[in-house]
């Protein structure tokens, strides 16, 4: 999805996608830091991948070619859960591998 403008109306209110897209980039590089600090306090290997499209999908892309054993996901709490399902189920329907849901 193409987003054409930097800020639009939803339902009459001010929306800048922009700033929300910035917001959640700094809040990922500060979850990113951390998880890197812990996997090298654990001598674990990590990485980021930044993917555009169906979660579930490019999830399972991105298992088969790293050749996963296991995928861990997280529990989405928003409510288009119960209209479309999880990504962890649909995940589970695409990907032959066992997948853990973690709630935070």
């Amino acid at each position: 999805m193409a987003i054409a403008e930097t800020a639009s109306t939803v339902g009459g209110v001010p929306f800048d996608y922009h700033a929300i897209e910035s917001a959640d980039a700094e809040e990922a590089a500060a979850r990113q830091s951390d998880a890197r600090r812990l996997a090298r306090e654990q001598n674990m290997r990590i990485e980021f991948v930044h993917a555009h499209g169906d979660p579930a999908t490019e999830l399972a892309l991105l298992a088969h070619q790293l050749r996963v054993d296991l995928i861990v996901v997280g529990r989405s709490a928003r409510i288009l859960h119960a209209l479309m399902g999880s990504v962890a189920n649909r995940l589970s329907r695409i990907r032959n591998a066992p997948v853990v849901v973690v709630v935070p």
